[in-house]
């Protein structure tokens, strides 16, 4: 229970998990009848100009996989990396540049979406290349991610599944990893019209990366801080194994930040160490949940960027 009570408005990304949630819908769908994504829900210009607006956001339903159990299993160990990572942006860049993160990727999916199915359209020998637009979706909006992530926290061990550890400046290669998947699977396997497009998905997740760093302008935490982030984040796994910590010169082991109560004046209170705030903050079990995110030059108040 206790797990959950850290999922607070604050450091909940409420857009993510409602794409996730479309992304899990869209999962389903593929499993039962992948067409009813395609006649109905699936990014068609064409459709999108005769009046069928709504596809201009249902996109993010693309169901992404075969229909078979295992590509729902897949889905849902990505659902949970996804948000995962989303919370630990949060707590450093804030909900409103997260979002706008999110925003600038989603459009500009849309942007050259439009590109790349009139341009490709007007050539004749290539109009079969454009109708592989309707496979639109923002899945490497969300590998980007794994970069943000890669600058943000780079000595950061990030345990994924709780078991498999990869520090944050690894993500970056899982990323271009996925990517070079992708298009040598869609070059073998599928062919090279869908490969381009592809590439052209990729070449504007990168394009909403750039975009975005530009506008937001997030600044990478230098070495210092990110020595400072690494001992705080692997420290409290250290506490929860050895509980057994050493006094502080005022004589008591644990101080609430906020409200500067102990263990000795509040024994009923347990204290713990927020693993987003850069630096040695401990709270009480009032304050771990509700208090603002302390980090050089940032102080994150959910909304707050």
């Amino acid at each position: 229970m206790r797990h959950f009570q850290r999922l607070t408005v604050q450091n909940t990304p409420i857009f993510m998990s409602i794409l996730l949630a479309c992304r899990a819908i869209g999962a389903v769908i593929g499993f039962i009848n992948p067409m009813v994504f395609y006649y109905y829900l699936s990014f068609d210009p064409d459709l999108i100009l005769r009046g069928q607006v709504w596809r201009l956001f249902t996109y993010v339903f693309h169901p992404m996989g075969g229909s078979s159990i295992l590509n729902l299993i897949l889905a849902a160990l990505m659902i949970f990396i996804y948000f995962s990572i989303s919370r630990n942006l949060i707590a450093v860049i804030g909900k409103l540049k997260f979002d706008m993160f999110l925003a600038i990727g989603l459009t500009v999916n849309v942007v050259i979406g439009f590109l790349y199915y009139f341009i490709l359209g007007s050539i004749p020998s290539l109009q079969s290349f454009a109708y592989n637009v309707v496979y639109l979706n923002p899945s490497y909006t969300y590998y980007m991610l794994f970069i943000l992530f890669s600058m943000i926290y780079p000595d950061v061990t990030f345990y994924i599944y709780f078991i498999i550890p990869i520090r944050g400046k690894y993500m970056v290669f899982i990323a271009l990893g996925l990517f070079l998947l992708e298009v040598v699977q869609a070059f073998f396997l599928t062919g090279a019209d869908y490969a381009w497009f592809l590439i052209a998905m990729i070449i504007a997740a990168i394009l909403s990366m750039l975009l975005f760093l530009l506008i937001a302008k997030v600044k990478t935490p230098n070495r210092t801080e990110r020595k400072r982030t690494k001992k705080v984040v692997e420290g409290r796994f250290r506490e929860m194994k050895d509980p057994a910590m050493k006094l502080r010169p005022t004589g008591t082991r644990h101080r609430c930040t906020v409200c500067g109560r102990t263990e000795e004046t509040n024994p009923e209170l347990e204290f713990r160490y927020c693993s987003k705030c850069v630096g040695n903050y401990e709270y009480c079990s009032d304050h771990l949940y509700t208090h603002l995110h302390k980090f050089p030059n940032v102080t994150d108040g959910g909304d707050q960027s």
